[in-house]
This record gives C-alpha cells, sequence and structure tokens, in this order.
C-alpha cells in the first residue's frame, strides 16, 4: 500500500500536506457506487430549495469535481470551495480551470471553522468528507448523575 493511504491510529491526525491528492479521484470512484452521479443528485435535491441563483459552501471541495458539476448545471450558483490539503485545491483550480470555469469560484485552504469573507451561505454541502474532528474531541462528554 503506497505511503499516503496507509491507515492511521484513531489518534493520529490526518496529514493534508501528503502526496495523496494524484490518487484521491480514482479511490472515489472506486469506493463510492456512483461517485460521478452523486454531485449531479445533490444539485437535483437542492435546487428546488435555492433557485438557479445561490451562494454555495463546498466543505471538503478535494479535486473539484463536485465544484465543477455544479458549475457546469447551475451557473448562477456562486461557490466558495473549502479544503485544508493545499494539494487539493491545486488540483480543484486545475480541474476548474479545465472546465472553463476559472475565475467563478473562490478557493479557500482550510478548514470549516476557519471564518469565510463572507460567511452568508444559502446552502452548504459536505458529500464526501471524510476527517473527523481531532483526537481531544472524539471521546464522550461525562454523564451527568442523577440526584
Amino acid at each position: 500500500m503506497s505511503e499516503n493511504l496507509r491507515r492511521r491510529s484513531p489518534d493520529q491526525a490526518f496529514d493534508f500536506e501528503s502526496d495523496y491528492g494524484s490518487a484521491y479521484e480514482k479511490l472515489a470512484h472506486q469506493l463510492i457506487p456512483a461517485y460521478a452521479q452523486l454531485f449531479q443528485l445533490t444539485v437535483a435535491l437542492l435546487e428546488p430549495r435555492v433557485g438557479e441563483e445561490a451562494d454555495v459552501l463546498v466543505v471538503g471541495c478535494g479535486t473539484g469535481v463536485e465544484l465543477a458539476t455544479f458549475g457546469t448545471l447551475k451557473p448562477g450558483w456562486r461557490q466558495v470551495g473549502v479544503d485544508p490539503s493545499p494539494q487539493m485545491i491545486d488540483l480543484a483550480k486545475t480541474k476548474l480551470e479545465q472546465h472553463g470555469l476559472a475565475g467563478r469560484f473562490r478557493l479557500v485552504t482550510g478548514y470549516t471553522e476557519d471564518p469565510p469573507e463572507n460567511p452568508d451561505f444559502d446552502v452548504a454541502t459536505g458529500s464526501v468528507v471524510s476527517s473527523g474532528p481531532p483526537p481531544e474531541s472524539r471521546s464522550l462528554p461525562p454523564r451527568p448523575t442523577r440526584t
């Protein structure tokens, strides 16, 4: 197994700086049934709620598949893609350029708790976000005692 896809222990944070982006899309297609159609379905579910013009936050935008699908199907959706991996942000930028969508998106290297410049969004998606909270926040709070 490649270094960038090895299993990590639960107490290790994911290394968003590693070289995993080049294999990510292939792996996603192998592990997630109907990966390509997932984002088309998301558009179909969101469009009745937000319409043709909307501000959309895409959490964990990865290689940009979700952004490119949304941008192609809904040109009136203004999107901000956020991902903690600089490599994934670069891959997303390249994908958007390849689809002729460059300049219609804002890409941010960061986490969801990092406040965006414009925090007002009509909808946020996190379709294939696989990282969890940091290890120190994974335990449940103490159970309240009865008196």
